[in-house]
Parts: C-alpha cells; sequence; structure tokens
C-alpha cells in the first residue's frame, strides 16, 4: 500500500511538500474530475465546498496530513476545514505576496491538473523572491501559518488550466462575517 510522503523544508521558512496525497486513485480521479467540470467563465473561478462527497475525501486526507506534519487538528472545538477549488486560467496572476489570513492554521495546495505553477516563496522579510515550489499532481505544498510565510502564486507561462484544492485548517467562522 502507497503511503502519503511529507518532506519537511525551512528554508526560506517552514513548509512542507507532499507526494501521493490520495493513495486511492480513484478517489483522486473523482475529485479531478468534479474540478474539471466546473465552469470557468473567468480568468479565476473559485467554489468553496463544506461538505459533499469531495469534502469528505479531502478531509480524509488532511486529518492524516495534520498527523504528519504535528499539527493538532481539533475539528470539534477549535479548527474548521474548507476547501477551495480553485481553477485558474493561462497568464492569470495573484500578484500579491502575502502571509495568508491570521485566522487560518494550515494551509495546503493539492495540484489537480498534470501542468501547473508551484507557489512562490518569498524571504521573511517579504522582500525577496526565493524559489517556487514544484508542481505535484497527486501531491503539493503547504505550511502551517506564521507572519513570514510570505508566499504567492499563478498561472504564468501555462498553456492549460491551473487546478488545484486549497485545503485549508482554520479557526471556527473564520470567513464567515
Amino acid at each position: 500500500r502507497i503511503c502519503m510522503k511529507v518532506i519537511k523544508h525551512s528554508k526560506p521558512w517552514e513548509y512542507f511538500e507532499v507526494h501521493d496525497f490520495f493513495t486511492d486513485e480513484l478517489a483522486f480521479e473523482y475529485i479531478n474530475q468534479f474540478s474539471k467540470e466546473i465552469p470557468s467563465r473567468e480568468p479565476r473561478t473559485m467554489t468553496v465546498l463544506r461538505n459533499g462527497r469531495v469534502y469528505d475525501l479531502l478531509l480524509d486526507r488532511m486529518c492524516e496530513l495534520c498527523r504528519e506534519i504535528e499539527f493538532d487538528l481539533d475539528l470539534e472545538n477549535k479548527h474548521e476545514f474548507t476547501v477551495q477549488l480553485d481553477n485558474i486560467r493561462p497568464g492569470w496572476a495573484y500578484d500579491k505576496v502575502h502571509s495568508d489570513n491570521p485566522k487560518k492554521f494550515v494551509t495546503f495546495v493539492l495540484a489537480l491538473s498534470d501542468t501547473g505553477t508551484g507557489t512562490q516563496l518569498y524571504s521573511q522579510d517579504r522582500t525577496t523572491y526565493v524559489k517556487t515550489t514544484s508542481w505535484i499532481k497527486n501531491g503539493g505544498n503547504g505550511f502551517i501559518r506564521t507572519d513570514n510565510s510570505w508566499h504567492d502564486f499563478d498561472a504564468k507561462g501555462l498553456t492549460r488550466e491551473r487546478r488545484t484544492a486549497i485545503c485549508m485548517i482554520a479557526e471556527q467562522g473564520w470567513d464567515r462575517v
């Protein structure tokens, strides 16, 4: 049986790389196909999931990932899980170096499409581009948020849509007013 492989990195700040996020190929293909069927009318289409089969499949794997990165997940009392399916057309750029909402604790970007661009990592002082993470289909990169986990993302240089499932562990009610 294939197990999820997690590689921890420390530069420019602590982040992790994941291979074989889904050990069940059918589960990955189900989510991949689901993301392909989302109508894409804008340069970037975001679809938030808080329930359903795709959500449940991703939540199960995120629980394992949290154990691997030693994050103390408490979905009953402290945290909630949110999925954002993100489809980005070639050439689109966020162009905003950021460290995420302080109410988000863990972010993992699961690569769904065959090709794409990884996350751009910046120095702890936000000013210097350091590297772009690898694009790992059925894997990806993530981090436990800090005030210095500066990053950005885009779809520059691509010829096909960049599709991801952004899996987030956050404070309960973090994105609702």
